[in-house]
């Protein structure tokens, strides 16, 4: 059984489509797609980002058909944000399985006995 599967909630790994044209994301990426971070910090940093713009707002609840329409909001980055890290390609996370509600501690390398 899946964690997710706990709460009925199945869990799966899904593609997540290439970011929109207006993006924060698609601009990164195409400027460099190095992973990176942004230090809203400096003048000359925070006056690149004062204008508003399309970020895409992934969280638990994510649905990929819904991309076009709902998983964007316009924002104005140095406003919002200190920092932005921008990781331009990552992999799936997996749940530890510990049983719903448990107070025990996950046995984690390092810090498994």
């Amino acid at each position: 059984m899946i964690a997710g599967e706990k709460w009925g909630v199945p869990m799966k790994e899904i593609e997540v489509p290439q970011a929109r044209e207006e993006s924060i994301e698609y601009m990164l990426h195409h400027q460099n797609a190095d992973d990176r971070y942004l230090l809203f910090n400096t003048e000359d940093i925070s006056e690149q980002y004062e204008t508003a713009i399309k970020h895409r707002a992934i969280g638990v609840v994510y649905d990929p058909y819904r991309e076009r329409f709902e998983n964007y909001v316009p924002l104005v980055m140095a406003q919002r944000y200190d920092a932005f890290i921008f990781l331009d390609e990552t992999k799936a996370l997996h749940p530890l399985g510990l049983p719903a509600y448990s107070k025990q501690m996950p046995e984690t390398f390092p810090f498994g006995l």
